[in-house]
């Protein structure tokens, strides 16, 4: 049997593979970004995932089933205690808009 992880890993590798060709995420596999280009990526990816996380956690709950054993992580906190790490106090990262335009998540599939 197949594991969920398992199968969206393969179901999104093209998609997760087309990262590595954005510019930004060359350079920063590359170690050739500032900290504060890298603080800017992850000030984004909080603001992504501040506004996806409560999205995902809603989806899962409704159209993963039950007898699958799966529990999604929200990716916000990690990105929070990154920005923290960097040196932004709770009120400079509190003060970072959720991100508004977010995928939509009707079904199994989309999520």
């Amino acid at each position: 049997m197949t594991s969920l992880r398992s199968f969206l890993k393969r179901s999104t590798e093209e998609a997760q593979n087309s990262v590595h060709e954005i510019p930004l995420f060359k350079r920063f596999a590359n170690a050739e970004l500032s900290r504060t280009e890298y603080q800017q990526m992850m000030e984004r990816y909080f603001q992504y995932f501040q506004g996806l996380d409560p999205a995902i956690v809603t989806a899962a709950q409704a159209y993963i089933p039950n007898h699958i054993d799966y529990v999604y992580t929200p990716r916000a906190d990690l990105m929070r205690a990154d920005l923290s790490e960097l040196g932004l106090s709770d009120c400079a990262v509190a003060a970072l808009s959720p991100c508004q335009q977010q995928p939509d998540i009707g079904d199994i599939a989309s999520l």
